[in-house]
């Protein structure tokens, strides 16, 4: 018994592994996290606690991740659909983080849709708050749905362009 759910949580991270390759522009996922359950039945593999994602220089870090199994029967790159981390969810980047409290990636697509009260935070102290904010992995920006509001400061030199 045990030795069959090695083999299963092992070829859950190897499809793990490959879904996010794809996703990125072929890069190497590399995932960590404290527990995880496989729901076979259900199709979709959870993760719990200190969940953290890296693709190239990219980090997300989520105290949950849920993984879905593509309902087509896809195997390696196509065997998931999307991942939805939940609770505190950060992607850390060199210019800054984005923060939301729901963070949806799906397979097909190299964007993560935040929700949950999201916001941008640069290291300049400026803030960005919408509804949705969606994050491209690829390209590293962000585009925003809904109402935006934000704080921060304009250079002196700048002032004439906004003012």
């Amino acid at each position: 018994m045990k030795k069959h759910a090695f083999i299963a949580i092992g070829l859950a991270l190897l499809a793990v592994t490959a879904f996010g390759a794809d996703t990125a522009s072929n890069s190497v996922v590399d995932i960590k996290m404290d527990n995880m359950i496989y729901h076979k039945r259900e199709g979709y593999i959870e993760l719990l606690d200190n969940v953290v994602l890296k693709i190239d220089d990219t980090v997300v870090k989520a105290d949950k991740a849920l993984i879905f199994q593509s309902k087509k029967g896809g195997k390696g790159k196509n065997a998931f659909e999307k991942i939805v981390a939940t609770g505190h969810v950060k992607i850390d980047s060199p210019e800054g983080a984005v923060i939301g409290e729901k963070a949806v990636w799906t397979q097909d697509k190299n964007i993560v849709r935040f929700s949950g009260n999201p916001r941008v935070e640069h290291g300049n102290g400026h803030t960005v708050h919408a509804e949705a904010i969606i994050y491209n992995i690829i390209t590293k920006t962000c585009s925003f749905e809904g109402r935006s509001s934000g704080k921060g400061k304009i250079k002196k030199s700048d002032r004439n362009k906004f003012l």
